[in-house]
């Protein structure tokens, strides 16, 4: 790990929803997800969430090093439907 890796580090990212991002598409091993909602996914979000600190701390990793997440503490404020293509959301 390079000593450029500091507490206070910031990044951003964005992620348009789509059919793809939504509970139902979950996995097909989790049926219990096929009639949920079509509404972003906790589990995409998390993963979008671990997405986006793996390419914050990129930079400051020696070659071959790699982080993995051990907690997370997010909520949801609202659901979030995908984005449709017309102007409108």
């Amino acid at each position: 790990m390079k000593d450029t890796l500091r507490p206070g580090l910031t990044h951003s990212a964005a992620l348009e929803i789509d059919q793809s991002l939504t509970v139902p598409h979950v996995s097909s091993k989790l049926e219990a997800f096929g009639d949920m909602p079509p509404v972003f996914a906790t589990a995409f979000m998390i993963a979008f969430i671990e997405a986006t600190c793996i390419e914050a701390i990129a930079k400051h990793l020696d070659d071959g090093e790699h982080s993995v997440g051990t907690h997370v503490d997010v909520s949801h404020l609202a659901a979030t439907p995908p984005c449709r293509h017309d102007g409108y959301s």
